[in-house]
């Protein structure tokens, strides 16, 4: 399949696909996995369309108890200067259609390309998700309201993975971005299949976009398997890399 007969999400990256081999290991979306994702900056330049590699997303499942999962988050984007933004987060979510947060910690630090901590760059948060509302705890008590049940970007992914591959439509709910900017009024639809090329053959990829208020689309990819292998966006992508290292950290 030529580049220029995918979808428009998909487009940005056809390229990419030609050379991707895809993993072939057994995937199960409700337990225990690693994956680890390279982040993309899609942009045109004078008539052609990039993929520039900026960063690494790694995620991490795992079972806390009856109905509560916890994912682990390291994200890595590089910044303009010579480094790195690093967010290592703990995420304890329900087990429903959505990942609900339940609670969140996360420490964030600016991180130099040998990566030693940059003095005075660290930034340590938690909060919880209680009834209706968003509550962040970090050197201070603060509220932000919320529609429907909470969700973050990151569990997103861990969410599409167990939706059933069929028409659906999940409507009014809160997106915590990068557990910092609440999205109200969020909805999450079905798109179909498609087939797509990789360098072992033509594979099929079922399509959920997330829209609403404050937000550009983002499509979240998945095979037969339900394993997660693209969410794209306007400007970003987060492409699965499974050999991809995340940067080190030297904590000073």
């Amino acid at each position: 399949m030529a580049a220029e007969t995918l979808p428009e999400p998909l487009r940005c990256i056809g390229a990419y696909l030609e050379t991707f081999t895809p993993p072939n290991e057994p995937f199960d979306p409700v337990g225990e996995w690693t994956h680890t994702y390279s982040i993309r900056l899609i942009h045109q330049f004078q008539g052609v369309q990039h993929c520039d590699a900026v960063g690494v997303l790694r995620l991490i499942r795992s079972q806390l108890g009856v109905g509560v999962i916890r994912i682990s988050v390291a994200h890595a984007p590089r910044q303009a200067g010579p480094g790195w933004d690093r967010v290592d987060a703990t995420l304890s979510c329900a087990d429903d259609r959505l990942s609900s947060l339940r609670a969140w910690d996360s420490k964030t630090r600016l991180v130099r390309n040998d990566g030693v901590v940059m003095e005075g760059t660290e930034f340590r948060a938690r909060g919880v998700v209680e009834r209706g509302r968003i509550v962040r705890i970090s050197g201070g008590k603060i509220e932000h309201p919320a529609q429907g049940p909470v969700t973050t970007d990151w569990g997103l992914i861990d969410a599409v993975q167990r939706l059933p591959l069929e028409p659906a439509r999940i409507e009014d709910f809160t997106v915590l971005e990068e557990l910092d900017a609440p999205r109200l009024g969020q909805r999450l639809v079905y798109r179909g299949p498609v087939e797509v090329p990789t360098a072992s053959g033509a594979a099929t990829l079922h399509g959920f976009e997330r829209a609403g208020r404050g937000v550009l689309p983002t499509t979240y990819w998945v095979d037969e398997e339900h394993r997660m292998w693209f969410a794209i966006g306007s400007l970003r992508a987060v492409l699965l890399e499974p050999g991809l290292q995340v940067p080190e950290v030297k904590d000073q």
